[in-house]
């Protein structure tokens, strides 16, 4: 339960940060001046703004003075902070005459002349190793005044401002800081929250340089509750929430935050207060607050929000007054003068208000001096000649300005890079501002406190929310926390990567698993989540979270490493294993203290450790308790019982306590999305390097070491965002690797060692190495098994025609002899040396079969990874059958090389002719449509069209020859139907028909399904209703031929779903292109392809819709760029290259087959052309046919390499032989060239089109006879279909009840499975319908 804490109303507003705080630590924070409330409550705040005299004579007013003596003496829990801390003394130098509390016998003193003050910022607080509560790092501190000497009988916290000074004192359960802690990140969190729970459980840093740190400050510049942005203040465009960029900017680093209501003074109004309370309780960071502030009242008005700041311009210059007044009432560190310049000569500038529009005559520097004469404790000084335009900022005037006065000035105006800034600190800024850099993503505070590090700049890198303020860590945990991610009917959920939801189950686990073993919950037992559950096991090692015994073991035996189940259970699990099992068990505080699923901690721990190996502590909706967890974690470890934990309150901030009290830390997926798992994997990261840099090994996917980098947050950001390999360099700031070179690296995880000081990035390394020598390695040259198989990867291209490595490689059934051959002599060595000759060669032959199959050893240990997993073991007995049959097949092929004269004699089939695959040796279609390269580029393509529109649009449509230069992007209806009307006649009338036919097949789909279905349920009546997508995006790819085929197939087939709104892409669109959009009656075409056009279609951009469906095939940037958005809209398909196979019997023409197979092969060099026949003869006539036929084939240069390189024969014996290999394959056009075709069409069951019969060829569908030609390839349509009409419609269900008594069983059912899957807030809303 939270604990109430008393705050001191002290009367100059300013609490708003503290309170917010407060409840973010768990405690319940309330304000007060009750006087008999601060002598006896549990925990007392003093707070402190202002000057020392009148904090004096107002507590003093509220008899305040003796009762929080009484209660300091008596170590009652009491936090005083900054000015609050000033007044435990004896007397301040600010206020003569002015008696404090007097608890500490010491006086507080004015810094010396020669340090800035207010000392304004951020600085190392080094505590005393003895401090219990009080930690060392980073502190906000704004304060002209300081203690010198620590009191007797306190520890201490010592810092520097061209003095050492007291920053902080701690006795009991007493604390007083100097600092604010409210503001300082995770270093003053993290001091609240041991100071509520008095529990010492931090380790202390070791000592740094004490020198007070610039800061980067962005600022919000608000107009209407939006961030605008702009050119001087004129052409204003929407930033953001100004929430949603602050919570952002602190996780990054930032050390303060401005925000200033742009439009107030102009439009005479307050300050919108709504917005920064609305901050407030989103950030802890400084907070500085401006525009419209006329008086002291409103500035009270805003620091009551949660401001801790006030900036004034306009103001101020009308009456210079109120810079006196607001600094006497709130003191001068709180008062921040706010200074639009513009030059007016040389070394002169002037003055100017109201957002620049009025001009006043003033010498800025001149104004500068007066200001701080009168109050200013800091000068926001902006260059209006340079705002927005990011060409620097105005250093003169810096330096003329920060010349001139002793207080903090920070930079405004300008900025665009880390050398901007750096210019700005040179000119004597203490801070620098910038805004439209961090709203764009231009850059990040990271990334320039990099770069501000490099260039030997003091700047605060840690103690911010996602940074760590320890050094050194005794976790005993593998990973720093443990990624959940929700399993719903086969489908992720609530998985986000770089704003784009991921559903599907593969790419969410691969993105989760970048860090280390994930768990995956599993929210039903339907077949999908099963599949997919499944799916995941072949790719990352998982914990899976799942009440379902009967399916427990499969997942066991697939790879899980554990079981995760609610406990107490009802079902059975004593038959698996008890280290893979791990229960979840609810922790409740009670009156006496805490309970595990209603039961005494000692009791339940010792009646689980005899059940599971692993336990999980569910605190539901309650603050994690480190301080208990380490205490069951540390029972647990007596048993062997590993410990992870898990809160819906948990968050980044909590990865590190966890990870300290060696307890992994569960969090979901949603905590994580986008920055969130960047900043949970750095959040342990310590540093001992003055530039906070983390030594970072590199390694391959069997975990060679390749070298050595060193990583930043910001580089492990950007690593994790892009999926490459992306380092710190010491000298250049981000480094992504390969991007000058090509050896590029794909990122597969990063591991944190056991310290938490250094990481591994483990990667698939591309092009000719990791070292700059072109190897692999730094360290030294590939050898051994990796040697080798680098080498058999090079050969398997280069090897010469007829050399033996090339024959292992074209001929499996020499391949295959010599692994039987080798086999044997393996099994027969005895002696040692004899035994790793002859396992040596085994392994060459293997390797060579792997290569050939594209498996690299990561993938054979990974397959060994998850047999050690396996629960349920085979006998392992010998295939005595199987044996047999392969040595009869070995020597039969044996008899008939010796027949051939020798195995040289072996030669390799003629150019232009199908290679012989024995069926059994029929490789898989399956190939990553996805290239990762290609997502890397059409990644940053999409996110410039999503933030820069159509300009984005139109620049990548130029720069990649979509469009020439003053060319149309755009095209209306008018410009379609123009092009129809300038084709002859003929070719209108083939547009004509075939979109006929492809209308009425259309149509047909359509009314194959029912547009509404309902049944009777009990009490009412349930159904599904069908509706189209509103806007459909259709593909058509440019190529080096037009192709109208695919406008019509895609754009009249959502005509025809219904869809109101549909548009074509395709780049350099021919004439007969723009025709086909005309006959497919679209409502516009644009001119552009790639990753831009799916960008415009997915965002909407240059008069182009946003989409809800995008269909059509194109080139990997296409898929890509569909890979990437599917989830935000309906995709149809990832098409990779096309494929066709032919399945013929001897009644089939040779010539036809041959000229279908070519058909397919000019397509591209990746096709695939297979053909499948009961009869050699046949396959022999083929041969001959396609070398004929190459012959005079205009795209022979295409077609050749398609056959030489991806096509082959099978002879089978039977029909069914033949259509089991297709239903292996399920191929995108599978053609039956067989007798009584249409008898045998059942035994095939996976295909994209069938084409049935010697007459149906696959060209009539890609041509128009009706049936969609955009189909699946590579295997997909094993489970999923062609484009069709179906593809633009949505099936939705609906439900209405009536009579809730007829209906009580299934509302009384839907309450017991509620309560059964511990959502009782489901059971409530079931039971309030029970009659």
């Amino acid at each position: 339960m939270a604990s109430e804490i008393a705050v001191i109303d002290t009367g100059v507003a300013n609490t708003a940060s503290i309170l917010a705080v407060l409840e973010r630590a768990g405690g319940k924070p309330f304000l007060t001046t009750d006087a008999e409330v601060v002598r006896t409550a549990k925990l007392v705040v003093l707070p402190g703004v202002g000057a020392f005299g009148p904090a004096v004579e107002f507590l003093s007013s509220k008899g305040l003075m003796a009762p929080l003596h009484e209660r300091i003496e008596k170590n009652m829990s009491t936090l005083s902070v900054c000015l609050g801390f000033q007044l435990l003394a004896m007397s301040s130098e600010e206020s003569p005459g002015a008696k404090g509390i007097g608890v500490l016998p010491t006086d507080v003193v004015r810094f010396p002349s020669g340090c800035s003050t207010p000392q304004q910022g951020w600085n190392r607080v080094t505590a005393d190793p003895r401090c219990k509560i009080l930690k060392s790092g980073f502190a906000y501190f704004s304060n002209s005044f300081c203690m010198r000497s620590t009191p007797a009988g306190w520890t201490s916290c010592e810092t520097n401002h061209g003095i050492p000074f007291v920053s902080a004192v701690e006795r009991g359960r007493v604390v007083a800081c100097q600092f604010h802690p409210e503001l300082s990140g995770t270093l003053g969190f993290g001091i609240l929250k041991r100071w509520i729970a008095a529990a010492d459980t931090e380790a202390t840093v070791p000592d740094y340089r004490s020198n007070l740190c610039r800061r980067v400050i962005p600022c919000l510049d608000v107009a209407d509750g939006r961030v605008v942005k702009g050119i001087k203040f004129q052409e204003l465009r929407d930033a953001g929430d100004p929430v949603e960029q602050a919570a952002r900017y602190e996780s990054n680093g930032a050390d303060e935050l401005v925000m200033l209501d742009i439009s107030a003074t102009t439009e005479g109004r307050a300050t919108t207060l709504e917005t920064v309370r609305r901050l407030r309780g989103r950030i802890s960071m400084p907070l500085t607050v401006g525009g419209g502030v006329k008086s002291v009242e409103d500035a009270g008005r805003i620091l009551s929000a949660g401001a801790d700041k006030i900036a004034v311009n306009t103001a101020a210059v009308v009456n210079p007054e109120l810079l006196t007044q607001l600094s006497d009432r709130f003191g001068n560190q709180c008062t921040v003068l706010a200074i639009d310049a513009v030059r007016a000569g040389p070394g002169k500038w002037e003055v100017v208000v109201k957002s620049g529009k009025e001009k006043t005559g003033i010498d800025v520097v001149q104004w500068a001096i007066d200001g701080v004469k009168r109050g200013a404790g800091e000068i926001l000084l902006t260059s209006f000649d340079q705002d927005g335009t990011k060409a620097g900022y105005d250093c003169d005037l810096l330096k003329a300005v920060s010349s001139a006065v002793s207080v903090p000035v920070i930079a405004s105006g300008g900025a665009s890079n880390a050398g901007h800034l750096v210019d700005a600190i040179d000119a004597g800024s203490d801070a620098v501002l910038a805004a439209s850099i961090f709203h764009y993503n231009e850059t990040t505070i990271e990334e320039l406190k990099s770069a501000l590090v490099q260039h030997g700049i003091q700047i605060r890198t840690s103690g911010y929310f996602g940074a760590s303020e320890d050094h050194g860590s005794n976790s005993n945990n593998m990973q720093p926390f443990l990624p959940l991610v929700s399993v719903e009917q086969g489908r992720a959920v609530g998985v986000v990567h770089n704003g784009k939801e991921i559903t599907d189950v593969r790419d969410a686990v691969k993105l989760l698993a970048l860090g280390g073993e994930i768990t995956i919950k599993a929210l039903d037992d339907v077949p999908a989540t099963r599949a997919a559950v499944l799916g995941a096991l072949n790719l990352v090692s998982c914990r899976i979270y799942a009440n379902f015994t009967d399916v427990g073991l499969t997942y066991l035996d697939a790879g899980a490493t554990m079981i995760i189940v609610r406990w107490p259970t009802v079902a059975s699990w004593a038959q698996f294993p008890k280290e893979r099992m791990c229960a979840v068990v609810e922790a409740v505080k009670g009156p006496d203290g805490w309970l595990l699923a209603g039961r005494p901690v000692a009791e339940a721990l010792e009646t689980l450790a005899a059940q599971f190996g692993t336990i999980m502590f569910n605190f539901a909706d309650a603050p994690i308790d480190v301080a208990a967890l380490k205490r069951w974690a540390k029972a647990c470890a007596a048993t062997g019982t590993g410990v992870c934990v898990c809160s819906s309150k948990a968050g980044i901030a909590d990865i590190a306590a966890c990870d300290r009290a060696s307890v992994l830390l569960v969090l979901p997926s949603e905590v994580l999305n986008n920055h969130g798992f960047a900043d949970a994997l750095t959040s342990v990261l310590v540093s001992d390097r003055p530039d906070g840099l983390w030594p970072t090994i590199v390694a391959d996917e069997c975990h060679r070491v390749l070298g050595l980098a060193y990583s930043s947050a910001a580089s492990v950001r950007a690593a994790l965002e892009q999926r490459r390999g992306v380092y710190q360099s010491r000298a250049r700031g981000l480094w992504i690797k390969g991007e000058s070179s090509g050896a590029t690296q794909d990122l597969l995880g990063i591991q944190v060692d056991c310290d938490r000081d250094t990481i591994c990035f483990v990667v698939r390394q591309h092009g000719l190495g990791f070292c700059h020598r072109n190897m692999a390695s730094c360290l030294r040259a590939d050898s051994g098994l990796s040697g080798l198989l680098k080498t058999l990867h090079e050969r398997r291209i280069s090897a010469p025609e007829g050399s033996y490595t090339k024959k292992l490689y074209t001929d499996g059934t020499l391949l295959a002899s010599k692994l039987v051959e080798e086999a044997i002599e393996l099994s027969e060595a005895v002696a040692p040396d004899h035994v790793a000759e002859e396992a040596a060669d085994l392994m060459y032959f293997m390797l060579v079969a792997c290569t050939k199959a594209g498996v690299n050893l990561a993938a054979i240990e990974r397959v060994l990874d998850t047999r050690s997993l396996k629960v349920t073991r085979r006998s392992g007995n010998p295939k005595r059958t199987l044996v047999a049959q392969r040595l009869e097949k070995m020597a039969l092929t044996m008899r008939t090389w010796e027949r051939a004269g020798s195995v040289q004699a072996i030669v390799e089939p003629p150019k232009g002719t199908l290679r012989r695959i024995a069926p059994d040796a029929v490789p898989a279609l399956h190939r990553d449509p996805v290239d990762p390269s290609a997502r890397s580029i059409a990644e940053s393509i999409l996110m410039d069209v999503r933030d820069y529109g159509e300009a984005a649009l139109r620049n990548h449509a130029l720069r990649l020859g979509d469009i020439k230069d003053g060319e149309q992007l755009v095209l209306a209806p008018a410009d379609l139907k123009a092009a129809f009307d300038a084709l002859d006649p003929a070719q209108q009338g083939v547009l004509q028909r075939t979109a006929d036919r492809i209308r009425k097949f259309a149509e047909a789909q359509c009314n194959s399904v029912d547009k509404a279905c309902k049944l009777s349920v009990p009490g009412g009546e349930a159904g599904q209703t069908i509706a189209p997508v509103e806007v459909a995006g259709c593909y058509a790819p440019g190529g080096r031929y037009p192709l109208p085929s695919s406008v019509l197939m895609g754009a009249i087939t959502a005509r025809v779903a219904g869809v109101k709104t549909v548009w074509v892409a395709s780049p350099r669109p021919h004439a007969i292109v723009l025709a086909a959009a005309h006959v497919a009656g679209v409502d516009g075409l644009l001119a552009a392809g790639g990753a831009q056009a799916i960008a415009a279609f997915t965002y909407g951009a240059g008069g182009v819709p946003v989409c809800d469906a995008i269909v059509g095939p194109g080139n990997k940037f296409v898929t890509a760029a569909k890979s990437l958005v599917a989830g935000s809209v309906a995709i149809d398909m990832l098409a990779g290259p096309s494929e066709c196979l032919v399945v013929a019997d001897e009644t089939a023409d040779a010539a036809t087959v041959a000229s279908d197979l070519l058909a397919q092969a000019e397509h591209d060099t990746a096709a695939r052309a297979i053909l499948v026949s009961t009869s050699q003869e046949l396959i022999d006539k083929v041969d001959v046919e396609l070398q004929a036929q190459l012959a005079t084939l205009p795209t022979a240069a295409t077609a050749i390499v398609a056959i030489d390189r991806n096509s082959f024969a099978v002879k089978v014996a039977t029909l069914a032989e033949a259509a089991d290999i297709a239903n292996r394959l399920a191929p995108e056009h599978l053609e039956i060239h067989i007798r009584d075709a249409p008898s045998h069409v059942d035994l095939f069951e996976h295909y994209g089109a069938l084409f049935v019969g010697h007459h149906a060829a696959e060209v009539l569908g890609d041509y128009g006879a009706g049936p969609n030609h955009t189909l699946p390839t590579g295997g997909t349509a094993r489970s999923f279909g062609g484009l069709s009409v179906h593809t633009f419609r949505r099936m939705r269900t609906w439900l209405r009840v009536d009579d809730l008594t007829a209906s009580r069983d299934m509302v009384e059912d839907a309450v017991a499975l509620a309560l059964c899957e511990g959502l009782h807030g489901h059971a409530r809303a079931a039971q309030a319908r029970l009659v």
